[in-house]
């Protein structure tokens, strides 16, 4: 399977707080971009040039003539808003920000256009976080990461948020999330021996054969990096 990647998503990364928009209007996909927009400080054509897709696409949004887009993510992003927000107007604008009784508390994850909602795994197994990621990786194998160590590979730097399929079969070259001696990182892997090999990203370390001490979660199949404004 293909390896995804993208910036952070911005509700990663950025913490604002919501009182500035508190009692607005956010109904609707229209008004929730032109209030992203304005706490942004960013125009329709920055918007389109910075998230990849034309202006007009924008242009339809905000003026309320498409009440969807599969291009959430990017434009979220780009944003530094949560998608689920922008999408449907589920939670806060911000992580960490105040719903100010807006947010929806009980959603469809499967009803979110473009989105595929992934709980966040950590070291003590399902968290109640959620990730939400293009639904082009959809899988209920999948689950969502946050790293806690640098993998030493620019891909993946300390607080990447990646997201592995547990039951994918890992080939050549693939970047897997294992842990090795109790410490999960990501590794590329390669075939070879009786269940395949790490490699790790500093040269001068041997293959480290999968088996009792070196363990595969999953497959990556979706790497967000830190994103920067």
């Amino acid at each position: 399977m293909g390896l995804v990647n993208s910036n952070t998503p911005g509700y990663l990364t950025v913490d604002t707080s919501g009182y500035m928009f508190g009692g607005m209007n956010t109904s609707t996909l229209a008004e929730r971009l032109k209030i992203a927009m304005e706490a942004g400080d960013i125009s329709q054509t920055s918007l389109a040039e910075k998230a990849g897709i034309a202006q007009p696409t924008i242009w339809k949004i905000v003026t309320g003539k498409t009440q969807s887009s599969a291009k959430i993510v990017e434009i979220s992003t780009v944003l530094g808003v949560r998608p689920e927000w922008l999408a449907k107007g589920i939670g806060p604008m911000r992580d960490g920000d105040s719903d100010n009784g807006n947010a929806i508390t009980t959603y469809d994850k499967e009803a979110i256009p473009g989105l595929f909602i992934v709980n966040l795994w950590d070291d003590n197994g399902e968290t109640k976080d959620v990730v939400a990621v293009p639904d082009t990786i959809k899988s209920p194998n999948c689950r969502a990461y946050k790293l806690r160590y640098d993998s030493g590979y620019p891909e993946a730097p300390d607080g990447a948020i990646i997201v592995v399929d547990t039951l994918e079969t890992p080939g050549h070259n693939d970047f897997v999330y294992a842990k090795v001696k109790d410490q999960a990182s990501v590794y590329k892997f390669t075939t070879g021996g009786e269940n395949g090999f790490l490699i790790s990203s500093e040269p001068r370390v041997p293959l480290i054969p999968v088996g009792d001490d070196a363990k595969i979660i999953g497959v990556v199949v979706y790497l967000s990096r830190s994103f920067k404004r």
